[in-house]
């Protein structure tokens, strides 16, 4: 043992092992920086330059397993008289009575009961059975639950040597309690200077968020730049407690460095609560997308991708009322879930319509915030501006939310439910990268096969097969219990049905047809022999035959959810007429070969093929040149809304919105 020139304790390794720790727990404590090891000449250790162990570095626990196995190595150096207990800088004194907490008044009761009943037990039996065995009897009678049953549970594990050293403590003390109070330990100061400390604080705060041995070892590059001695660095151990002990106590300006301003706003400034007392049902609904962590075939390319769930959430019930399923987030598809929405309100309250809510609150994305919503637009030119139209109808407020600022959209929430779903597709990607499955990662071939062929049985999901799961989950997230404030102990769907019979919505109902025209989704085609082909679907009416080839571009507005019809206006916004599913597509290559189903069907298209042949050769053959040309079909006009328009389909049911 020996001391170094800043007076430090140093004791070399080869007494602390083995007489103090085994070899391969000296090498576990050094690899997890929990000694500090030197040299004399500041090299590496090894080739005649023996390590030594700074002595006032180690944490009391190391410290006391060296005094116990080679003693106070500061009384074999002469530092301290013998008998004078002092423990690397720290003072060690009694917590007073009134500075104690419950859990420690308690905890110095039950070593103070514990202790009296040793000394009682052994006086009575000592006579008889010896003292020390009296003793350690005591101690195995608590042990097993015969004596202080109420005592021991306090104190934890009990030994001999345990209440031999309480019981020492409370003699020493006039045998009053408050000798077996906690002790406790001041500090010392760290031994850093004010230059180190800034250059370490200013290597720990940086964007790239280094630990705090990446910013040692960029700090000691620094100080021997500046010239200082290699023997005269501050080890790392002294480094870590000092940026440990910093950053305890500076959390606004270590996180608000190294992980920015959402990271501060998020876990360290106060979050502002809302009452949910304070709105009512439909009062606003807020509206967000989500990529699904899964694939489906894109129905445009043909090629695997991840397609856009976008939802609109109540905000007091958190009941996802209306969703909408895209290749991609745009425009169409957030109105289309707005709509999707509205009609589902309506339909929970009774309602022949649409109910509006009173304030919209969607992301700030650009499918959510453009000119398709906000801009002055003419119901019957164009399909602009919708909400601006719906303020006429009870909508108060559009707002936006601040960017990645998602905990005020709370259906951000609800997405995380959504994992749950996803993971059921055998195209999951995982929500995260930990979370990737084996199959998408590198030389996993077990599993990259086993995902292949369950692809090939069970086929490659379509985007109408994700909508239908994306339903279904919806339908299963409504009705789970949420022990929250907004429900306390109730289902999104119970809550609305409580919120329900208390508000007032006859001011916001509009009728489902000015909805549809508002909000359903609009694509530019040309006329085809087959009709419009809409998602791979071709739509038909029998009126389009003397229309193809003509040029002539149409508006086709469709619903996702309904695909039985579409509607077709005319370039100028005027309406034209409605078309159904075209009966010739999708049949069997050879009806022989197919069900009588399919043959059926065969038949059906055939007959109504020659139907239609029949009617052109006739119109062909008995039309007279001298007459004028065909009148123009009737305009539509938002008044009279689209029944008079010409369509060979028979008027459809008003569709049955479900609540999921």
């Amino acid at each position: 043992m020996q001391l170094d020139d800043q007076n430090r304790v140093l004791i070399p390794v080869s007494e602390l092992v083995p007489a103090v720790w085994s070899n391969g727990t000296y090498c576990s404590m050094k690899h997890r920086d929990k000694i500090d090891t030197v040299t004399l000449d500041g090299k590496r250790a090894g080739r005649g330059r023996p390590a030594f162990v700074v002595y006032d570095t180690l944490c009391e626990k190391y410290q006391l397993q060296i005094r116990t196995a080679l003693g106070n190595p500061r009384q074999k150096l002469g530092l301290i008289p013998v008998g004078q207990t002092k423990v690397s800088g720290r003072k060690a004194e009694r917590i007073p009575f009134n500075e104690l907490s419950a859990k420690e008044l308690a905890l110095c009761n039950a070593k103070y009961n514990l202790v009296k009943a040793y000394r009682e037990y052994a006086e009575i039996n000592g006579q008889e059975m010896g003292l020390v065995a009296a003793k350690k009897e005591f101690v195995r009678a608590v042990q097993d639950g015969y004596l202080c049953p109420d005592s021991y549970p306090v104190v934890g594990r009990i030994s001999f040597q345990t209440l031999e050293r309480w019981n020492k403590e409370l003699r020493d003390g006039g045998d009053k309690m408050d000798a077996l109070a906690p002790l406790r330990v001041q500090k010392s100061g760290t031994s850093l200077t004010r230059e180190q400390q800034q250059v370490l604080i200013r290597e720990y705060c940086k964007d790239n968020k280094p630990s705090i041995a990446v910013s040692y070892r960029m700090a000691c590059r620094i100080w021997r730049a500046q010239g200082t001695p290699v023997a005269d660095l501050p080890t790392l151990i002294t480094c870590r407690r000092f940026l440990d002990a910093w950053a305890a106590k500076n959390a606004r300006v270590a996180t608000f460095h190294r992980k920015g301003v959402k990271a501060l706003t998020d876990s360290v400034l106060p979050s502002l609560e809302r009452d949910p007392s304070s709105i009512q049902y439909l009062d606003c609904l807020v509206a967000d997308g989500k990529v699904l962590n899964m694939q489906v075939i894109n129905p445009h390319t043909g090629k695997p991708c991840r397609p856009t769930l976008i939802g609109w959430m109540d905000c007091r019930t958190l009941q996802i009322l209306g969703f909408e399923l895209m290749v991609t987030e745009n425009t169409m598809s957030v109105a289309s879930a707005f709509r999707h929405a509205c009609l589902n309100a309506g339909a929970l309250l009774g309602v022949d319509g649409a109910i509006i809510p009173k304030m919209v609150y969607m992301d700030n994305g650009r499918a959510f915030k453009n000119k398709f919503f906000n801009a002055a637009a003419n119901l019957e030119t164009q399909v602009g501006g919708m909400f601006e139209r719906l303020k006429d109808c009870g909508l108060e407020r559009v707002i936006y939310a601040r960017p990645y600022n998602a905990k005020t959209k709370s259906i951000e929430r609800a997405w995380q439910s959504f994992v749950e779903m996803e993971g059921l597709a055998d195209t999951y990607t995982g929500d995260r990268l930990e979370n990737k499955p084996a199959a998408l990662m590198r030389n996993e071939t077990w599993h990259r096969l086993r995902r292949e062929g369950q692809i090939a049985r069970n086929g490659f999901p379509t985007l109408w097969g994700a909508y239908a799961a994306c339903e279904w989950w919806i339908s299963e997230y409504n009705n789970m219990v949420s022990n929250g404030k907004y429900l306390d102990g109730m289902t999104p769907n119970q809550m609305a049905a409580q919120q329900a019979t208390q508000i007032d919505v006859r001011n916001r109902i509009v009728r489902g047809k000015e909805v549809d025209c508002m909000i359903m989704h609009s694509k530019t085609a040309q006329l085809n022999k087959n009709g419009f082909r809409i998602n791979g679907t071709y739509y038909y009416n029998p009126i389009f035959a003397d229309y193809v080839g003509n040029g002539e571009e149409f508006i086709i507005r469709y619903d996702l959810k309904s695909t039985e019809r579409i509607l077709v206006f005319r370039e100028d916004g005027s309406f034209w007429c409605e078309a159904g599913v075209f009966f010739g597509q999708g049949l069997h290559a050879f009806a022989a070969l197919g069900s009588d189903a399919d043959q059926a069907k065969v038949r059906t298209a055939q007959r109504q093929q020659a139907a239609m042949l029949k009617d052109a050769i006739r119109a062909a053959t008995t039309w007279d040149s001298s007459e004028p040309c065909l009148p123009e079909l009737p305009q539509f006009s938002a008044a009279s809304g689209h029944d008079i328009a010409p369509s060979a389909l028979p008027e459809p049911e008003e569709p049955e919105f479900r609540l999921f």
